[in-house]
């Protein structure tokens, strides 16, 4: 008891006098074993780095933090690079900090989100033309403080908490409740899922990246049904149609050639364009799935398919945005099922972008969101939002951030 006594008046001394000799040599010792590298700065501040992956560009944000008020940041240099240019994901961060190395600027602390499996310390990065890179190595060798890589997913979770106003858009006009969970969701090469949940003993949210879009696709009518088989005979060797499959970049170009396969439409040169672009992307995915120019040519027919839709100016084109509209909202509906996420449900993509017009003034989506039956009492106190920004980089600063303030908690 009469420790416990002396260490609590110890401690308010210090308190109100600063630093003492046992805690500057603790704090001494800790700066040489951890942050011996040139640029941590144990003053109040320190560098970090946040990065946002994907198949085509690679963004990178360096950024100055306080370690005491987190919302203080400067930014102090960003760039986007083409995956192109570098031959490895390692060339192309080396290449961002070339300008910063044995500078006090070079970053101690980085965290990037990667769209991409990452088994241990291992990641790929799906459609990027890089190797596979292991985490600790190359913390190692970039004489890094911390090396996180987090699922692009994830990252956005954490982008969704550091949003400000002008980064979104409200659907339904449902407010938020404060604390509950909340999910994301975004179609585009895949189709993306995590929860947020909040953390009581923090009072922070947690995010959880899933892999909800590779659950079975449930057909709920013959369309659906001609479509799910399409998608069968169309990529060959599936042994599991997932929703996913019928809901992503790809489906679409897929979802335009069912719909004309069944209608009365008369062929026209932009069905045969779009079929001889489609049976070429397919042999490529049947010899090499990992193929470059895989995402590029689905891209380029989306583009194409969405455009002549949104602008009602082919009617398989119409016909196929609704579907993917159908399709989107069913199964939005369905995680928010699972998981009552009263605290927000958030839309992200590119996709969802480009359907955003849609979304907002036609139907299609919020009703096939809400047909759950007698759960659409449920799922109207639900607030749907569309995210408009890209805020995977701004995920990953948060999530490096909040590592920042609370090392700093316990070592300062």
């Amino acid at each position: 008891f009469f420790f416990f006594f002396f260490f609590k008046q110890k401690t308010a001394y210090e308190m109100q006098r600063g630093l003492v000799g046992s805690e500057m040599c603790i704090r001494d010792r800790y700066q040489r074993r951890v942050h011996g590298i040139q640029g941590f700065q144990m003053e109040g501040f320190a560098y970090i780095l946040a990065g946002d992956i994907g198949g085509t560009n690679a963004r990178f944000a360096l950024k100055k933090v306080s370690k005491v008020n987190h919302e203080k940041r400067e930014l102090i240099f960003e760039d986007k690079i083409p995956t192109s240019n570098h031959p490895t994901f390692e060339a192309t961060l080396k290449a961002f900090l070339a300008k910063f190395k044995d500078t006090e600027k070079y970053p101690t602390h980085v965290c990037i989100g990667v769209a991409g499996p990452k088994r241990g310390n291992i990641v790929k990065v799906t459609n990027a033309p890089w190797p596979e890179f292991d985490i600790e190595k190359l913390k190692i060798e970039m004489k890094f403080v911390e090396l996180i890589i987090l699922n692009d997913f994830e990252a956005n979770g954490y982008g969704v908490l550091a949003m400000q106003p002008g980064m979104y858009t409200e659907v339904n006009k449902v407010a938020p409740v404060a604390g509950k969970p909340k999910i994301c969701i975004g179609t585009g090469t895949g189709l993306g899922e995590a929860i947020l949940t909040q953390d009581p003993s923090k009072g922070q949210y947690v995010v959880y990246p899933g892999e909800g879009g590779h659950v079975d696709f449930a057909a709920r009518n013959q369309i659906e049904l001609g479509l799910l088989e399409h998608v069968r005979k169309k990529i060959k060797g599936l042994d599991h149609i997932s929703y996913e499959r019928c809901c992503c970049g790809l489906s679409i170009p897929l979802m335009y050639d069912f719909l004309h396969s069944i209608s009365k439409e008369p062929d026209t040169p932009f069905h045969g364009t779009i079929k001889v672009r489609l049976e070429e992307l397919l042999k490529i995915l049947a010899v090499d799935p990992d193929e470059n120019s895989i995402t590029q040519r689905v891209d380029e027919l989306d583009r194409m398919i969405f455009n002549a839709g949104l602008d009602k100016t082919d009617p398989i084109c119409v016909q196929s945005v609704e579907l993917f509209a159908n399709l989107y909202g069913s199964e939005t509906g369905n995680l928010a099922l699972k998981i009552l996420p009263y605290g927000g449900i958030y839309l992200l993509s590119t996709i969802t972008q480009v359907l955003k017009k849609h979304i907002l003034t036609e139907k299609t989506f919020i009703e096939n969101f809400l047909a759950k039956g007698r759960m659409k009492g449920l799922l109207e106190k639900m607030p749907l939002i569309i995210v408009d920004a890209e805020i995977g980089i701004l995920g990953a600063e948060e999530y490096v951030v909040r590592l920042i303030h609370q090392q700093s908690y316990i070592f300062t």
